[in-house]
């Protein structure tokens, strides 16, 4: 008898379960391709980034070191009381503030652009992607250290100033005690002092 045709025959499982693994294969291969070629093309358009990234880190040192020195002659004028020159850099202090919150909210843009946190643990995490050298990175540690150094200078200059207003306030405290007297509601209407002690001229 001859062999039955082999489209004759119901499929087999087995059949079933070998026609889906290559299926599945082919499914995963595409998505890790995908996945490459997205990763590629985050990484050229990183990449392309890193010019205006090592720039922003660049201009963010540069204030910072500005506003470093600016905290340090303010706190020369605040022992010395200069006060209109304390005036003049205050007010260039704000204007160097205002420049270096420019230059944040733009990191923290690209931050939010990578779906990334938009703070420094973000950026690093951005730096990493686009210089895996770490010339970016080591760059940001440098910006990130003259930025302590800020927050330092600027406590500093304020424990001064609160020492030198407690002392104002205490010498304030004793003129005002040693010359305090009683103030009465005089016959015009208005608060005044005694006028014991004094020569008193009266018109008729």
């Amino acid at each position: 008898m001859p062999a039955a045709s082999s489209r004759g025959r119901p499929p087999h499982r087995a059949a079933f379960r070998s026609a889906a693994l290559p299926l599945a294969s082919r499914a995963s291969s595409n998505h890790c391709a995908i996945s490459r070629r997205w990763t590629r093309r985050a990484w050229r358009s990183c990449s392309a980034r890193s010019p205006r990234v090592e720039q922003l880190i660049s201009a963010e040192t540069a204030g910072l070191s500005s506003l470093s020195a600016l905290l340090d002659r303010e706190y020369e004028q605040i022992r010395n009381n200069e006060i209109e020159a304390l005036n003049a850099a205050i007010a260039e202090r704000k204007r160097c503030i205002g420049h270096i919150h420019t230059l944040g909210e733009e990191r923290r843009s690209l931050c939010r652009r990578w779906n990334l946190p938009a703070d420094a643990s973000g950026f690093e995490r951005l730096l990493e992607s686009c210089d895996p050298q770490g010339a970016l990175l080591s760059a940001w540690r440098e910006c990130a250290a003259v930025a302590g150094r800020c927050r330092a200078l600027n406590d500093r200059n304020a424990l001064l100033v609160s020492a030198r207003l407690k002392h104002v306030q205490a010498r304030l405290a004793t003129l005002v005690d040693g010359r305090r007297e009683a103030v009465v509601y005089g016959r015009a209407g208005g608060y005044t002092t005694p006028t014991a002690g004094r020569v008193v001229t009266t018109e008729a």
